[in-house]
């Protein structure tokens, strides 16, 4: 058995093991909204989306 094999069989396993989709991301500032007088959410910048453990 090469390490090769080891390393493909060993990324095999992990990628079993993600069972989860998780998101990361950052969220800018909140903006304040002149015409109704609140303040909304600012712009949201994903910086990962997929799976994980």
């Amino acid at each position: 058995m090469s390490i090769r094999d080891v390393l493909a069989r060993g990324r095999v396993a992990a990628e079993a093991r993600m069972l989860d989709t998780v998101r990361l991301f950052t969220q800018g500032e909140d903006v304040f909204e002149r015409d109704t007088g609140t303040t909304v959410p600012g712009p949201v910048t994903v910086l990962y989306e997929g799976h994980a453990r």
